[in-house]
């Protein structure tokens, strides 16, 4: 998994199984930052549509998550 900033360059990797879902990936992926600060907002596609991850990313990395909405939305 590789995290890019918006032209591109790329700011976090993980190399890991393929059978996890990408939302189950993040947090590897952003304890591999290249950074010394983490991004304030990420942009994911409907695969990241999850109150959960949006509760524990933005209360642990003070991240904001932008995702589509699923189709068949409920409380995830």
């Amino acid at each position: 998994m590789l995290i890019a900033e918006g032209c591109g360059l790329p700011i976090a990797a993980n190399v890991d199984s393929a059978s996890p879902a990408e939302c189950q990936l993040l947090e590897a992926a952003l304890a591999g930052s290249f950074l010394v600060e983490l991004p304030e907002r990420m942009i994911g596609d409907k695969a990241y549509d999850s109150d959960a991850l949006d509760t524990k990313l933005r209360g642990e990395y003070n991240i904001e998550m932008i995702a589509l909405n699923r189709c068949n939305r409920g409380r995830t």
